[in-house]
């Protein structure tokens, strides 16, 4: 026997056991995992707004379903910062094993991350697409002392002089750039910190229009203060659905709103993804809680996980090529 070989011991033999048994212990560890039912012990649901928002009680009133579902507790885990940045950077560093995911808005999926350079993510490469939990309505609303009763008047003007308008997140900035290269109308965007700042500074006059959410700006309409011009989503919010989309009115196909989705790591077992994703359609559908995403104007959806991977893709390069072309920030 040469010294080269009695370097891995002086007993082949007993290499060869000592490699037996190690395998044997790995296939059974394996098999102990394939075999386990998912889920047996909590799920994390985490999202990135503060507790009480509209995230949070669409993240709760989906959490509270799957835990019916699943037969076992859906805990919602909210990690607030930079947009709901934050909570996508600890996502992607998560165990992919199903028992944490995220609830990102499209914004932090296909827009921040062409905004903003530095987050500790990929939203293309560090997460696996579950499901689309539904669409948000953006509505754009002017003062209902303003003289245009409807879209196609604010454009008109805004062909003349630039119309000022509020805005509170990258999206609206978005739709504006896509709105005025489409049809010639000019807007000058007055940012504000927060949807609130913003409907102030409509309500009082410091800009001629804002961009507002169907539930928000529901019940200035019924008080007469706001005039709901326009929603920019392919289909008309249910929470108000008189007010037509801009596809009806100036721009044929036009499609720009909020998500809501479910992602989990990268590396998630596809047939977990897959039961994820059964048992969150399964709880869009139940009762209670369809009229609490209803009332949070919630448009629910329960996209199928490829379609949900093709639409993040599609949605992140048509965005990063308005954000290049207007430089926006």
């Amino acid at each position: 026997m040469s010294r080269k070989y009695q370097l891995l011991g002086e007993h082949p033999t007993r290499n060869l056991g000592v490699v037996a048994v190690a395998l044997l212990a790995f296939a059974m560890t394996a098999r102990a995992v394939a075999q386990e039912t998912y889920p047996s012990r909590p799920v994390t649901i985490q999202h990135g707004s503060t507790p009480g928002g509209s995230t949070d009680i669409i993240a709760r009133t989906l959490a509270a379903g799957m835990s019916d579902r699943f037969g076992q507790p859906v805990i919602v885990d909210a990690r607030p910062g930079a947009g709901g940045a934050v909570m996508l950077g600890g996502l992607a560093r998560a165990k992919p094993d199903g028992y944490t995911l995220g609830m990102p808005i499209s914004a932090v999926v296909t827009q921040g991350p062409q905004i903003q350079k530095d987050l500790p993510y990929d939203p293309l490469k560090d997460f696996t697409p579950i499901t689309k939990i539904g669409d948000q309505a953006v509505m754009i609303v002017v003062p209902s002392a303003f003289p245009a009763k409807n879209f196609g008047d604010l454009i008109a003007v805004a062909k003349t002089k630039p119309v000022t308008i509020s805005v509170y997140a990258p999206v609206n900035k978005i739709i504006l750039a896509a709105i005025g290269s489409t049809t010639g109308a000019q807007f000058t965007a007055v940012p504000f910190p927060g949807l609130p700042q913003g409907t102030a500074a409509v309500l009082g006059g410091h800009v001629v229009a804002g961009f507002n959410s169907p539930n928000t700006s529901m019940g200035l309409v019924k008080e007469g203060k706001y005039r709901a011009l326009v929603v920019t989503t392919a289909r008309r919010a249910p929470m108000q659905p008189d007010v037509p989309t801009v596809a009806e009115t100036v721009i044929p196909g036009f499609d720009f709103g909020i998500w809501y989705g479910l992602v989990a790591p990268a590396g998630t077992p596809a047939d977990r993804i897959d039961r994820i994703y059964r048992e969150v359609v399964a709880s869009l559908q139940m009762p209670k809680v369809k009229e609490t995403l209803a009332n949070a104007a919630l448009d629910v959806s329960g996209m199928p996980p490829k379609e949900f991977a093709a639409l993040i893709r599609t949605e992140y390069e048509r965005d990063g090529g308005i954000i290049r072309k207007y430089n926006i920030q």
